[in-house]
């Protein structure tokens, strides 16, 4: 989006399209997530299996997403991925709301199921090597992209500072992850594409409407 207010405007817009469409089969939840650039909204939609989503990609009604690029003009979008959850862990500290949501997307160089596997099995245990609570990290969400060439880390915090402190005081372990075999790079700093870590603010969510029977 070209500016903070159309990014606002642009997770209304794409909330309030799901009011005039009838809930889908296999929906579970829907939220947008405004990146702190100020210029970007990542939509995360969970679903019951691929079955569900393969059928209403088949019945999406044109007018929901025409009326969205309609109600604010110069959205840019960017594609969509497919991902089926893998791992995640908690915190040991009290539980709380985060105010911060870290989405770190790597892609490798081809598709390897095991190596995706094995990328997360290294993010665990560098993890592990520091204190959750004082990191200010509550959560971390792995999955993995259907197609065998990508993992999405989606990583609650308690907030942007406690993430950047975390990033600056990173133990020698990440080295590990940051360098791991068969990672692509960005192509513009030759840094593992992974390290392109973005913040959000949590905005809007829907979820599966509770049984009327």
């Amino acid at each position: 989006m070209p500016t903070r207010e159309a990014q606002q405007a642009a997770a209304n817009a794409a909330m309030d399209a799901w009011e005039h469409v009838p809930w889908p089969e296999g929906l579970l939840s829907y939220s947008c997530l405004l990146g702190e650039d100020g210029t970007t909204v990542t939509h995360y939609s969970q679903w019951t299996g691929d079955e569900a989503l393969q059928l209403f990609r088949r019945n999406d009604p044109p007018e929901r997403v025409q009326g969205i690029l309609a109600a604010v003009p110069g959205i840019e979008r960017h594609g969509v991925v497919t991902y089926r959850p893998f791992r995640a862990f908690v915190g040991e500290g009290p539980s709380e709301p985060p105010g911060c949501i870290v989405t770190v997307d790597i892609t490798f160089e081809g598709p390897d199921p095991e190596r995706q596997q094995r990328w997360v099995e290294a993010v665990l245990e560098a993890a592990a090597t520091g204190s959750r609570s004082q990191s200010g990290l509550l959560a971390a969400h792995f999955h993995l992209s259907t197609d065998g060439t990508r993992v999405l880390n989606l990583a609650e915090w308690t907030d942007a500072s406690a993430h950047r402190a975390f990033l600056e005081s990173a133990s020698p372990q990440w080295h590990r992850v940051l360098h791991f075999p068969g990672l692509k790079d960005n192509g513009a700093t030759g840094t593992p594409s992974w390290a392109q870590a973005r913040q959000h603010r949590p905005y809007r969510g829907l979820f599966l409407p509770p049984s009327t029977t």
